[in-house]
Protein backbone atom coordinates (compact mmCIF):
# COMPACT_ATOMS: atom_id res chain seq x y z
CA UNK A 1 0.00 0.00 0.00
CA UNK A 2 1.21 3.00 -1.05
CA UNK A 3 1.38 6.60 1.58
CA UNK A 4 0.70 9.87 -0.29
CA UNK A 5 2.00 13.09 1.16
CA UNK A 6 -0.72 15.68 1.97
CA UNK A 7 0.05 19.37 2.39
CA UNK A 8 -1.30 22.50 2.02
CA UNK A 9 -0.41 23.49 -1.40
CA UNK A 10 -0.65 21.17 -4.55
CA UNK A 11 2.16 21.80 -6.51
CA UNK A 12 1.65 21.12 -10.95
CA UNK A 13 4.66 20.87 -12.89
CA UNK A 14 3.86 22.33 -15.97
CA UNK A 15 6.32 23.10 -19.45
CA UNK A 16 9.56 23.32 -16.21
CA UNK A 17 7.35 25.91 -14.66
CA UNK A 18 6.73 26.01 -11.10
CA UNK A 19 2.82 26.24 -10.45
CA UNK A 20 2.17 27.34 -6.85
CA UNK A 21 -0.58 28.04 -5.48
CA UNK A 22 -1.69 31.31 -4.35
CA UNK A 23 -0.50 29.39 -0.58
CA UNK A 24 3.36 29.94 -1.84
CA UNK A 25 5.83 31.18 -4.42
CA UNK A 26 7.03 29.17 -7.36
CA UNK A 27 9.75 26.64 -7.41
CA UNK A 28 12.08 26.17 -10.18
CA UNK A 29 11.19 23.26 -12.61
CA UNK A 30 11.95 20.00 -11.19
CA UNK A 31 14.91 17.79 -12.87
CA UNK A 32 13.69 13.80 -12.73
CA UNK A 33 16.42 11.14 -10.69
CA UNK A 34 15.86 8.12 -9.49
CA UNK A 35 13.77 7.65 -7.02
CA UNK A 36 14.95 6.88 -3.54
CA UNK A 37 13.85 6.53 0.02
CA UNK A 38 14.64 9.41 1.16
CA UNK A 39 11.10 11.64 1.34
CA UNK A 40 11.82 13.07 -1.65
CA UNK A 41 9.74 12.52 -5.28
CA UNK A 42 12.99 12.06 -6.74
CA UNK A 43 11.12 10.49 -10.14
CA UNK A 44 9.19 13.99 -10.52
CA UNK A 45 6.35 11.59 -10.91
CA UNK A 46 4.55 13.64 -7.83
CA UNK A 47 4.84 11.00 -5.81
CA UNK A 48 7.05 10.81 -3.07
CA UNK A 49 9.24 7.29 -2.24
CA UNK A 50 6.83 5.74 -5.15
CA UNK A 51 9.65 2.91 -4.67
CA UNK A 52 8.16 -0.57 -6.15
CA UNK A 53 7.04 -2.76 -3.15
CA UNK A 54 9.08 -5.61 -1.37
CA UNK A 55 8.42 -9.45 -1.98
CA UNK A 56 10.30 -12.68 0.06
CA UNK A 57 9.16 -16.04 1.54
CA UNK A 58 8.52 -18.85 -0.21
CA UNK A 59 5.18 -21.18 0.53
CA UNK A 60 2.55 -19.35 3.50
CA UNK A 61 5.39 -16.96 3.82
CA UNK A 62 5.04 -14.91 0.46
CA UNK A 63 4.20 -11.76 0.62
CA UNK A 64 5.40 -7.70 -0.03
CA UNK A 65 5.73 -5.07 2.29
CA UNK A 66 6.17 -1.26 1.15
CA UNK A 67 9.67 -0.69 0.40
CA UNK A 68 9.43 2.83 2.35
CA UNK A 69 7.94 4.80 5.10
CA UNK A 70 8.38 8.09 5.97
CA UNK A 71 11.31 7.86 4.34
CA UNK A 72 12.59 5.25 5.59
CA UNK A 73 13.81 1.77 4.31
CA UNK A 74 11.71 -1.37 5.30
CA UNK A 75 12.42 -5.21 5.30
CA UNK A 76 10.71 -8.04 4.17
CA UNK A 77 10.84 -10.73 6.89
CA UNK A 78 10.57 -14.19 4.94
CA UNK A 79 9.54 -16.17 7.77
CA UNK A 80 6.27 -14.17 8.34
CA UNK A 81 3.28 -16.28 8.75
CA UNK A 82 5.56 -19.55 9.13
CA UNK A 83 4.13 -22.36 11.03
CA UNK A 84 4.81 -25.58 11.86
CA UNK A 85 4.86 -28.04 8.83
CA UNK A 86 1.75 -29.90 8.41
CA UNK A 87 0.08 -32.37 5.51
CA UNK A 88 -1.64 -29.99 3.18
CA UNK A 89 1.05 -29.77 0.06
CA UNK A 90 2.18 -26.23 1.41
CA UNK A 91 5.30 -25.34 2.74
CA UNK A 92 4.03 -24.17 5.88
CA UNK A 93 7.56 -23.77 7.60
CA UNK A 94 8.99 -21.62 4.74
CA UNK A 95 11.76 -23.41 4.17
CA UNK A 96 11.47 -24.34 0.12
CA UNK A 97 10.25 -27.72 0.68
CA UNK A 98 6.73 -29.09 0.83
CA UNK A 99 5.28 -31.25 4.00
CA UNK A 100 8.67 -32.37 4.85
CA UNK A 101 9.97 -33.69 8.10
CA UNK A 102 6.79 -34.79 8.88
CA UNK A 103 7.32 -38.16 11.29
CA UNK A 104 6.84 -41.88 9.27
CA UNK A 105 4.19 -44.00 10.57
CA UNK A 106 5.52 -47.82 11.78
CA UNK A 107 2.87 -49.61 12.87
CA UNK A 108 2.21 -53.38 13.24
CA UNK A 109 4.01 -56.07 14.68
CA UNK A 110 6.49 -59.90 13.85
CA UNK A 111 5.62 -59.94 9.71
CA UNK A 112 3.78 -57.28 9.84
CA UNK A 113 5.74 -54.68 11.69
CA UNK A 114 7.15 -51.73 8.53
CA UNK A 115 6.77 -48.43 8.37
CA UNK A 116 5.41 -45.73 5.93
CA UNK A 117 5.19 -42.22 4.59
CA UNK A 118 2.91 -39.76 6.94
CA UNK A 119 1.89 -37.54 3.86
CA UNK A 120 1.59 -38.31 0.38
CA UNK A 121 0.42 -35.47 -2.10
CA UNK A 122 -0.55 -33.52 0.71
CA UNK A 123 -2.74 -36.25 1.72
CA UNK A 124 -2.16 -37.47 5.61
CA UNK A 125 -2.12 -41.33 5.31
CA UNK A 126 -2.91 -44.09 7.67
CA UNK A 127 -1.09 -47.10 8.89
CA UNK A 128 -2.20 -50.88 8.49
CA UNK A 129 -1.18 -52.83 11.37
CA UNK A 130 -1.78 -56.03 9.22
CA UNK A 131 -0.10 -55.34 6.24
CA UNK A 132 1.33 -58.64 5.64
CA UNK A 133 -0.47 -60.96 8.29
CA UNK A 134 -0.66 -64.63 6.85
CA UNK A 135 -1.42 -67.96 9.05
CA UNK A 136 1.10 -68.58 11.95
CA UNK A 137 3.85 -71.17 10.52
CA UNK A 138 6.95 -72.21 13.18
CA UNK A 139 9.26 -70.46 11.94
CA UNK A 140 9.95 -68.07 15.40
CA UNK A 141 8.01 -65.34 13.18
CA UNK A 142 4.60 -63.44 14.55
CA UNK A 143 3.36 -64.71 11.18
CA UNK A 144 -0.35 -63.21 11.97
CA UNK A 145 1.14 -60.44 13.84
CA UNK A 146 -0.89 -60.53 16.85
CA UNK A 147 2.03 -60.53 18.92
CA UNK A 148 2.25 -63.73 19.68
CA UNK A 149 5.41 -66.22 17.94
CA UNK A 150 4.45 -69.55 16.78
CA UNK A 151 1.46 -69.84 19.08
CA UNK A 152 -1.10 -72.63 18.53
CA UNK A 153 1.52 -74.77 16.91
CA UNK A 154 1.99 -78.28 19.15
CA UNK A 155 4.25 -81.24 18.77
CA UNK A 156 2.60 -83.61 16.94
CA UNK A 157 5.45 -86.55 16.46
CA UNK A 158 3.61 -90.06 17.25
CA UNK A 159 5.84 -92.24 17.64
CA UNK A 160 9.66 -93.59 18.65
CA UNK A 161 11.83 -90.41 20.52
CA UNK A 162 9.46 -87.59 22.18
CA UNK A 163 6.14 -89.26 21.42
CA UNK A 164 5.49 -88.57 25.21
CA UNK A 165 5.98 -84.99 24.14
CA UNK A 166 3.37 -85.14 21.03
CA UNK A 167 0.97 -81.58 21.79
CA UNK A 168 3.32 -79.67 23.60
CA UNK A 169 3.94 -76.17 22.16
CA UNK A 170 6.82 -74.25 21.39
CA UNK A 171 9.27 -73.55 23.86
CA UNK A 172 7.30 -76.33 26.22
CA UNK A 173 10.07 -78.63 27.62
CA UNK A 174 10.74 -82.18 25.96
CA UNK A 175 13.03 -85.02 25.52
CA UNK A 176 13.42 -88.14 27.93
CA UNK A 177 16.69 -89.89 29.00
CA UNK A 178 19.43 -89.28 26.84
CA UNK A 179 17.14 -86.64 25.25
CA UNK A 180 15.93 -85.06 28.36
CA UNK A 181 16.88 -81.01 28.94
CA UNK A 182 15.56 -80.05 25.39
CA UNK A 183 12.43 -77.47 24.59
CA UNK A 184 9.99 -77.65 21.43
CA UNK A 185 11.53 -75.74 18.55
CA UNK A 186 10.62 -75.30 15.08
CA UNK A 187 12.18 -78.36 12.60
CA UNK A 188 10.48 -76.53 9.50
CA UNK A 189 7.19 -74.56 8.86
CA UNK A 190 4.85 -77.29 9.20
CA UNK A 191 7.12 -79.34 12.04
CA UNK A 192 8.35 -78.85 15.48
CA UNK A 193 10.49 -81.27 17.19
CA UNK A 194 12.50 -80.81 20.02
CA UNK A 195 15.92 -79.08 20.67
CA UNK A 196 17.34 -82.66 21.24
CA UNK A 197 16.38 -84.82 19.12
CA UNK A 198 19.51 -84.47 16.55
CA UNK A 199 22.52 -86.22 17.72
CA UNK A 200 21.07 -87.43 21.18
CA UNK A 201 19.40 -90.21 20.75
CA UNK A 202 20.84 -93.46 19.67
CA UNK A 203 20.47 -97.13 19.46
CA UNK A 204 19.80 -98.65 23.10
CA UNK A 205 22.25 -100.28 25.08
CA UNK A 206 22.23 -102.07 28.20
CA UNK A 207 23.43 -99.52 30.66
CA UNK A 208 20.58 -98.08 32.57
CA UNK A 209 19.51 -95.38 30.16
CA UNK A 210 16.82 -94.67 27.69
CA UNK A 211 19.24 -94.11 25.10
CA UNK A 212 16.92 -93.61 22.12
CA UNK A 213 14.74 -91.37 23.75
CA UNK A 214 11.53 -93.23 23.88
CA UNK A 215 10.44 -93.21 27.31
CA UNK A 216 11.50 -96.78 28.09
CA UNK A 217 15.49 -98.06 29.43
CA UNK A 218 16.95 -101.06 28.33
CA UNK A 219 13.78 -102.38 26.62
CA UNK A 220 15.81 -103.88 23.95
CA UNK A 221 17.18 -106.52 26.79
CA UNK A 222 15.42 -109.04 28.37
CA UNK A 223 15.80 -107.39 31.95
CA UNK A 224 14.82 -109.36 34.92
CA UNK A 225 14.12 -112.96 33.38
CA UNK A 226 14.82 -115.67 35.23
CA UNK A 227 18.54 -117.27 34.98
CA UNK A 228 21.35 -119.32 36.35
CA UNK A 229 21.87 -123.00 36.99
CA UNK A 230 23.90 -124.54 39.96
CA UNK A 231 25.28 -122.74 42.34
CA UNK A 232 24.13 -119.80 40.26
CA UNK A 233 19.98 -120.24 39.94
CA UNK A 234 17.66 -117.74 41.40
CA UNK A 235 19.06 -115.37 39.64
CA UNK A 236 18.23 -112.50 37.36
CA UNK A 237 19.50 -110.88 33.83
CA UNK A 238 21.34 -107.63 34.27
CA UNK A 239 23.19 -105.45 32.79
CA UNK A 240 27.05 -106.43 31.83
CA UNK A 241 28.68 -103.74 33.22
CA UNK A 242 31.29 -104.66 30.65
CA UNK A 243 29.93 -104.77 27.93
CA UNK A 244 26.58 -102.48 27.14
CA UNK A 245 25.68 -104.86 24.24
CA UNK A 246 25.13 -107.79 26.60
CA UNK A 247 23.50 -109.27 29.55
CA UNK A 248 24.38 -111.38 32.73
CA UNK A 249 22.84 -113.15 35.41
CA UNK A 250 23.26 -111.88 38.85
CA UNK A 251 24.31 -115.02 40.18
CA UNK A 252 27.14 -115.12 38.17
CA UNK A 253 29.26 -113.88 41.05
CA UNK A 254 28.67 -117.18 42.81
CA UNK A 255 31.01 -119.14 39.74
CA UNK A 256 33.87 -120.74 41.42
CA UNK A 257 36.28 -123.64 39.85
CA UNK A 258 34.53 -126.90 39.49
CA UNK A 259 34.57 -129.05 42.87
CA UNK A 260 34.14 -132.65 43.86
CA UNK A 261 30.71 -132.24 45.46
CA UNK A 262 27.66 -132.94 43.72
CA UNK A 263 27.08 -129.44 42.71
CA UNK A 264 27.82 -127.36 40.18
CA UNK A 265 29.96 -124.82 40.91
CA UNK A 266 31.27 -123.37 37.63
CA UNK A 267 27.29 -122.98 36.59
CA UNK A 268 27.52 -124.93 33.38
CA UNK A 269 24.75 -127.03 34.02
CA UNK A 270 26.79 -129.75 34.38
CA UNK A 271 27.92 -131.48 37.67
CA UNK A 272 31.34 -132.71 38.62
CA UNK A 273 32.24 -132.87 34.98
CA UNK A 274 36.05 -132.32 35.28
CA UNK A 275 36.11 -135.66 37.66
CA UNK A 276 36.22 -139.61 36.23
CA UNK A 277 32.93 -140.48 38.90
CA UNK A 278 32.01 -144.12 38.69
CA UNK A 279 35.44 -145.07 36.83
CA UNK A 280 37.31 -148.30 38.04
CA UNK A 281 40.34 -147.91 40.55
CA UNK A 282 42.26 -148.82 43.25
CA UNK A 283 45.55 -150.83 42.77
CA UNK A 284 46.94 -153.37 45.01
CA UNK A 285 45.27 -154.09 48.37
CA UNK A 286 42.45 -151.06 47.13
CA UNK A 287 42.08 -152.62 43.92
CA UNK A 288 38.25 -153.27 42.65
CA UNK A 289 37.46 -149.51 43.85
CA UNK A 290 35.79 -147.04 41.68
CA UNK A 291 36.19 -143.02 41.77
CA UNK A 292 34.06 -140.93 44.06
CA UNK A 293 34.07 -137.60 45.90
CA UNK A 294 35.80 -137.06 48.97
CA UNK A 295 33.97 -135.02 51.22
CA UNK A 296 36.51 -133.58 52.85
CA UNK A 297 38.95 -132.02 49.83
CA UNK A 298 36.39 -131.79 47.43
CA UNK A 299 38.58 -133.71 45.27
CA UNK A 300 37.57 -137.05 44.15
CA UNK A 301 38.97 -140.51 45.59
CA UNK A 302 39.05 -144.08 45.23
CA UNK A 303 36.30 -145.64 47.23
CA UNK A 304 38.56 -148.37 48.58
CA UNK A 305 41.35 -145.87 49.61
CA UNK A 306 40.23 -146.48 53.22
CA UNK A 307 41.90 -150.23 52.53
CA UNK A 308 45.40 -148.52 52.65
CA UNK A 309 48.20 -149.77 54.88
CA UNK A 310 51.68 -148.45 55.35
CA UNK A 311 53.67 -151.26 52.76
CA UNK A 312 56.35 -151.98 55.21
CA UNK A 313 56.49 -155.38 54.34
CA UNK A 314 58.24 -157.07 51.54
CA UNK A 315 55.89 -159.58 50.37
CA UNK A 316 55.27 -158.77 46.88
CA UNK A 317 51.80 -156.75 47.89
CA UNK A 318 51.21 -152.91 47.12
CA UNK A 319 49.92 -152.35 50.91
CA UNK A 320 49.76 -148.75 50.49
CA UNK A 321 47.76 -148.79 47.31
CA UNK A 322 50.01 -145.97 45.23
CA UNK A 323 50.83 -148.14 42.37
CA UNK A 324 53.93 -149.37 43.84
CA UNK A 325 55.02 -152.46 45.66
CA UNK A 326 57.07 -153.00 48.65
CA UNK A 327 57.64 -149.26 48.45
CA UNK A 328 60.09 -148.98 51.32
CA UNK A 329 62.93 -151.37 49.88
CA UNK A 330 63.24 -149.64 46.35
CA UNK A 331 65.47 -147.14 45.66
CA UNK A 332 64.61 -144.37 47.77
CA UNK A 333 63.22 -146.39 50.47
CA UNK A 334 64.17 -146.98 54.38
CA UNK A 335 65.92 -150.82 53.63
CA UNK A 336 68.98 -151.36 51.10
CA UNK A 337 71.25 -154.24 50.31
CA UNK A 338 74.97 -152.98 50.57
CA UNK A 339 76.56 -154.88 47.15
CA UNK A 340 80.13 -156.24 46.90
CA UNK A 341 81.38 -153.12 46.09
CA UNK A 342 80.32 -151.22 49.59
CA UNK A 343 77.84 -149.53 47.14
CA UNK A 344 73.98 -149.25 48.71
CA UNK A 345 71.46 -151.39 46.49
CA UNK A 346 67.42 -151.56 46.41
CA UNK A 347 64.80 -153.96 46.03
CA UNK A 348 65.04 -155.41 41.94
CA UNK A 349 68.75 -154.09 41.67
CA UNK A 350 71.17 -155.44 39.83
CA UNK A 351 73.97 -157.09 42.45
CA UNK A 352 77.00 -158.37 42.81
CA UNK A 353 79.54 -159.26 39.90
CA UNK A 354 81.25 -161.94 37.81
CA UNK A 355 79.80 -165.60 38.37
CA UNK A 356 77.93 -164.18 41.34
CA UNK A 357 75.48 -161.30 39.47
CA UNK A 358 72.11 -161.76 41.17
CA UNK A 359 69.40 -159.28 41.67
CA UNK A 360 68.26 -157.75 45.08
CA UNK A 361 65.36 -159.64 46.57
CA UNK A 362 63.37 -160.39 49.98
CA UNK A 363 64.23 -162.55 52.63
CA UNK A 364 62.06 -163.55 55.51
CA UNK A 365 61.80 -160.98 58.16
CA UNK A 366 61.71 -158.01 55.51
CA UNK A 367 65.55 -157.88 54.63
CA UNK A 368 67.22 -157.90 51.11
CA UNK A 369 69.79 -160.19 49.72
CA UNK A 370 71.12 -160.95 46.83
CA UNK A 371 70.36 -164.18 44.53
CA UNK A 372 73.32 -164.67 42.86
CA UNK A 373 75.77 -167.55 43.37
CA UNK A 374 78.45 -167.84 45.71
CA UNK A 375 81.26 -166.65 45.22
CA UNK A 376 84.31 -169.31 44.35
CA UNK A 377 88.59 -169.72 44.09
CA UNK A 378 89.24 -167.81 40.54
CA UNK A 379 92.17 -170.46 40.33
CA UNK A 380 90.92 -171.08 36.14
CA UNK A 381 91.46 -168.39 33.67
CA UNK A 382 88.25 -168.72 31.78
CA UNK A 383 87.26 -165.09 31.38
CA UNK A 384 84.71 -164.84 34.29
CA UNK A 385 85.23 -163.11 38.21
CA UNK A 386 84.48 -166.60 39.99
CA UNK A 387 85.29 -165.05 43.00
CA UNK A 388 82.97 -161.89 42.45
CA UNK A 389 85.80 -159.16 43.26
CA UNK A 390 85.24 -157.20 40.34
CA UNK A 391 88.63 -158.58 38.88
CA UNK A 392 88.29 -161.44 36.22
CA UNK A 393 90.94 -164.09 36.17
CA UNK A 394 92.69 -162.62 39.00
CA UNK A 395 95.79 -165.18 39.29
CA UNK A 396 96.39 -165.02 35.38
CA UNK A 397 96.37 -160.79 35.38
CA UNK A 398 99.11 -158.56 35.69
CA UNK A 399 99.40 -158.58 39.29
CA UNK A 400 98.49 -162.32 39.35
CA UNK A 401 100.83 -165.04 39.98
CA UNK A 402 100.03 -167.49 36.93
CA UNK A 403 102.01 -166.27 33.57
CA UNK A 404 102.39 -167.23 30.15
CA UNK A 405 106.00 -168.57 29.46
CA UNK A 406 107.48 -167.52 26.51
CA UNK A 407 109.78 -169.54 24.37
CA UNK A 408 112.53 -166.77 25.02
CA UNK A 409 111.77 -167.18 28.66
CA UNK A 410 109.31 -163.70 29.18
CA UNK A 411 106.81 -164.09 31.53
CA UNK A 412 103.35 -162.44 30.02
CA UNK A 413 99.87 -161.68 32.15
CA UNK A 414 96.75 -162.21 30.41
CA UNK A 415 96.30 -159.91 27.40
CA UNK A 416 99.69 -158.96 26.93
CA UNK A 417 101.28 -159.07 23.42
CA UNK A 418 102.56 -161.94 22.23
CA UNK A 419 104.32 -163.63 19.17
CA UNK A 420 105.65 -166.83 17.93
CA UNK A 421 108.25 -166.14 15.67
CA UNK A 422 108.21 -162.47 16.05
CA UNK A 423 106.87 -161.56 12.67
CA UNK A 424 103.05 -162.74 14.00
CA UNK A 425 101.93 -160.72 16.75
CA UNK A 426 99.26 -162.21 19.20
CA UNK A 427 97.33 -162.04 22.30
CA UNK A 428 98.20 -163.85 25.46
CA UNK A 429 94.66 -165.35 26.25
CA UNK A 430 92.85 -168.07 28.41
CA UNK A 431 93.78 -171.50 26.88
CA UNK A 432 90.96 -174.48 26.79
CA UNK A 433 92.20 -175.81 29.59
CA UNK A 434 92.03 -173.47 31.89
CA UNK A 435 95.46 -172.16 31.62
CA UNK A 436 97.44 -168.84 29.36
CA UNK A 437 97.74 -169.16 25.58
CA UNK A 438 99.33 -167.01 22.66
CA UNK A 439 96.89 -166.64 20.19
CA UNK A 440 97.62 -165.01 16.74
CA UNK A 441 96.38 -164.17 13.44
CA UNK A 442 98.61 -166.37 10.70
CA UNK A 443 99.96 -163.49 8.31
CA UNK A 444 98.61 -160.62 10.52
CA UNK A 445 101.32 -158.23 10.44
CA UNK A 446 101.26 -154.72 12.34
CA UNK A 447 102.44 -152.75 10.15
CA UNK A 448 101.03 -148.93 9.81
CA UNK A 449 102.04 -148.01 7.21
CA UNK A 450 103.42 -151.24 6.16
CA UNK A 451 106.80 -150.73 3.13
CA UNK A 452 104.28 -152.58 0.82
CA UNK A 453 101.24 -155.39 1.78
CA UNK A 454 100.08 -157.29 -0.50
CA UNK A 455 96.43 -156.81 -0.96
CA UNK A 456 94.01 -159.98 0.88
CA UNK A 457 96.79 -159.63 3.64
CA UNK A 458 95.09 -159.04 7.09
CA UNK A 459 96.90 -156.78 9.27
CA UNK A 460 97.00 -155.76 12.71
CA UNK A 461 96.60 -151.64 12.98
CA UNK A 462 96.75 -150.20 16.50
CA UNK A 463 95.76 -153.80 18.10
CA UNK A 464 92.96 -154.05 15.66
CA UNK A 465 92.62 -156.27 12.30
CA UNK A 466 92.25 -154.76 9.34
CA UNK A 467 92.28 -155.95 5.64
CA UNK A 468 93.99 -154.32 2.61
CA UNK A 469 90.75 -154.86 0.40
CA UNK A 470 88.16 -153.54 3.31
CA UNK A 471 88.21 -149.93 4.36
CA UNK A 472 84.87 -150.92 6.99
CA UNK A 473 85.70 -153.26 9.38
CA UNK A 474 83.36 -153.54 11.97
CA UNK A 475 80.57 -150.89 13.64
CA UNK A 476 80.97 -149.79 17.40
CA UNK A 477 79.60 -148.07 20.30
CA UNK A 478 81.05 -145.98 23.10
CA UNK A 479 79.72 -144.33 26.09
CA UNK A 480 76.69 -144.72 28.21
CA UNK A 481 72.94 -143.22 28.63
CA UNK A 482 72.27 -140.12 26.61
CA UNK A 483 75.83 -139.91 25.67
CA UNK A 484 75.98 -143.06 24.14
CA UNK A 485 76.75 -143.06 20.18
CA UNK A 486 77.91 -145.17 17.45
CA UNK A 487 80.92 -145.37 15.05
CA UNK A 488 83.32 -147.64 13.48
CA UNK A 489 87.09 -149.26 12.96
CA UNK A 490 87.64 -147.61 9.85
CA UNK A 491 90.77 -148.29 8.14
CA UNK A 492 92.24 -146.07 5.46
CA UNK A 493 94.10 -148.80 2.89
CA UNK A 494 96.28 -147.41 0.13
CA UNK A 495 96.92 -146.34 -1.83
CA UNK A 496 97.43 -149.50 -3.97
CA UNK A 497 99.10 -151.14 -6.68
CA UNK A 498 102.24 -152.84 -8.21
CA UNK A 499 105.65 -153.17 -6.13
CA UNK A 500 108.96 -152.87 -8.11
CA UNK A 501 108.39 -156.91 -8.78
CA UNK A 502 105.30 -156.84 -9.54
CA UNK A 503 103.34 -157.73 -6.76
CA UNK A 504 100.11 -156.19 -6.27
CA UNK A 505 99.09 -154.39 -2.77
CA UNK A 506 98.95 -151.67 -1.21
CA UNK A 507 101.55 -149.11 0.37
CA UNK A 508 99.85 -148.55 4.44
CA UNK A 509 96.73 -149.77 6.27
CA UNK A 510 95.48 -147.95 9.25
CA UNK A 511 92.79 -148.40 11.39
CA UNK A 512 91.06 -145.77 13.55
CA UNK A 513 87.58 -145.22 15.45
CA UNK A 514 85.17 -143.10 14.51
CA UNK A 515 83.28 -143.27 17.83
CA UNK A 516 83.10 -139.78 19.45
CA UNK A 517 80.91 -138.87 22.81
CA UNK A 518 78.79 -136.21 23.08
CA UNK A 519 78.30 -133.82 26.24
CA UNK A 520 76.03 -134.98 28.73
CA UNK A 521 72.35 -133.58 28.49
CA UNK A 522 71.72 -133.06 32.19
CA UNK A 523 72.81 -133.59 35.56
CA UNK A 524 70.51 -136.43 36.35
CA UNK A 525 68.24 -134.92 38.59
CA UNK A 526 64.82 -136.22 36.19
CA UNK A 527 62.90 -139.45 37.03
CA UNK A 528 62.93 -140.39 33.35
CA UNK A 529 64.69 -144.29 33.09
CA UNK A 530 67.56 -141.77 31.30
CA UNK A 531 70.60 -142.06 32.37
CA UNK A 532 71.29 -137.91 31.84
CA UNK A 533 74.60 -137.36 32.84
CA UNK A 534 76.00 -140.68 31.37
CA UNK A 535 77.93 -142.42 34.43
CA UNK A 536 76.42 -145.13 34.06
CA UNK A 537 73.39 -144.96 36.70
CA UNK A 538 69.82 -143.88 35.83
CA UNK A 539 67.70 -141.26 37.65
CA UNK A 540 70.62 -140.83 40.66
CA UNK A 541 70.35 -137.86 41.56
CA UNK A 542 66.14 -137.57 41.59
CA UNK A 543 64.94 -136.10 44.72
CA UNK A 544 61.13 -135.62 44.63
CA UNK A 545 58.82 -132.65 43.03
CA UNK A 546 59.57 -129.17 43.65
CA UNK A 547 56.78 -128.47 46.11
CA UNK A 548 57.24 -131.86 47.98
CA UNK A 549 54.20 -133.17 50.30
CA UNK A 550 56.15 -132.96 53.58
CA UNK A 551 54.12 -136.27 54.99
CA UNK A 552 55.50 -138.17 51.35
CA UNK A 553 58.61 -139.35 50.65
CA UNK A 554 59.64 -139.85 46.81
CA UNK A 555 61.81 -141.49 45.13
CA UNK A 556 62.34 -143.46 41.17
CA UNK A 557 62.00 -146.59 40.33
CA UNK A 558 62.08 -147.53 36.23
CA UNK A 559 61.59 -144.22 35.60
CA UNK A 560 58.69 -143.88 37.27
CA UNK A 561 58.31 -141.53 40.60
CA UNK A 562 57.16 -143.51 43.26
CA UNK A 563 55.33 -142.13 46.25
CA UNK A 564 55.26 -143.63 50.05
CA UNK A 565 53.06 -141.00 52.27
CA UNK A 566 52.37 -140.93 56.24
Amino acid sequence: MRRVLKAAMIVALAGGVLVTSSCGSITPSCVATEEKCNGVDDDCNGIVDDLEPLTCGVGACVHQEVACVDGVEQVCDPNEGASAEICDNVDNDCDGDTDEGLAELSCGVGACLHTEPACIDGVAQTCDALLGASAEVCDAVDNDCDGDTDEGLTFSYDGGPYSADAGKFVGEACGTGSCSGGVVVCAAADDLTCSTLSGSAVAEVCDGIDNDCDGETDEDFPLGDACGVGACAGGVLECDPNDTSATVCSTDVNITAEACNDVDDDCDGETDEDFALGDACGTGACEGGVIECDPTTLAERCSTDALATPDVNCDGIDEDCNGITDDDFLAGGKVSYVDWDGSEVFLGDACDTGACLGTVVCEPGNTLVCDGAKPTEDSQCDDIDNDCNGVTDDWFVTDGFRKFQTADGASLAKGDVCHDDGTNLGTVVCSSNGNLACTYLPGCHDSAPAPFVPEGTQLCVGGLPCYAELNLLHETTCGVGACQASGAVECEIGPCGFSSDGTEGCEKAEAYDTCGLPNPPGDDDNCDGIDDDCDGETDEHYSGPDNPDPFCSYFCFDGLVQIACS
